[in-house]
């Protein structure tokens, strides 16, 4: 296996997890409940592109303001992985 399929099966893995798509589908069917189907569907895509965008921006930004304050990314997983030991 390529290191860099690897890498993005982690990453799926990861984000799969973290946002747990089967686990939400009640939490989006209550809230939407009083939608029309075309309204339930326009906003479904709109929280996509929304979390997509986001997403984006915390990579993209995160590891310059991680430079900039001078924090590793190393320290920080190490850090993050105490606090859900915790």
């Amino acid at each position: 296996m390529s290191p860099l399929l690897i890498k993005i099966s982690k990453d799926f893995a990861t984000i799969w997890t973290t946002i747990d798509p089967i686990g939400n589908v009640a939490i989006f069917a209550g809230l939407t409940a009083s939608l029309t189907r075309a309204e339930r569907r326009r906003t479904a895509l709109r929280a996509t592109v929304y979390a997509a965008v986001i997403l984006v921006v915390a990579v993209v930004a995160g590891q310059i303001i991680l430079d900039a304050i001078g924090i590793h990314l190393h320290s920080l997983k190490v850090a993050g992985g105490i606090i859900l030991f915790l």
